[in-house]
This record gives structure tokens, sequence and C-alpha cells, in this order.
């Protein structure tokens, strides 16, 4: 398993940033950590391989944008569906 977290904070980032990664045991812990804490998680083999490859601490390619926005947009409705239905 692959385990990658990303962080995005838009007065400091110009793409989200890749805090936490990891194969096997530690991508397995990333996962057990995220749902723990009730951080939403996305299953993409393929773009977990594509997100491991970046070095911690640095944004994201330009390639992967239109990925990992297509994810962010999808935790942007389900927190208002949270909010609309509390």
């Amino acid at each position: 398993m692959i385990g990658v977290a990303l962080r995005y904070l838009p007065n400091s980032n110009k793409a989200p940033v890749v805090i936490a990664k990891g194969e096997g045991t530690l991508g397995e812990l990333i996962y057990k950590i995220a749902k723990k804490r009730q951080i939403p998680i996305i299953t993409d083999p393929v773009l977990a391989e594509l997100l491991n490859r970046v070095p911690l601490d640095r944004e994201i390619p330009e390639n992967l944008y239109k990925a990992v926005a297509k994810i962010y947009q999808f935790l942007l409705e389900i927190e208002k569906d949270l909010q609309a239905n509390p």
C-alpha cells in the first residue's frame, strides 16, 4: 500500500505539498492516522504512485494539478454536504 498526505494552504502555497508518504508499513500507518482523525481518504493507486515520487515538503508538479484538483473539488463537495446536513 502507498500512502500520501497532501496539504494546501492557498496563502502560502502555489500547489498542494506532499507532507507524508510511504509504501508498505509506512503507507498503512498514513492510512490509519488519516482514518483515525477522520480525514477523507481517496483511493487512487496510480495517482498515489505518482505522488509518492514527489520529494517530501515539495509542491506537486504541474502535470498532476488536474488529478489533484479533482480530489480537492470532491472534498469541498463533501464539506458543503456536511455543513448543509449537520
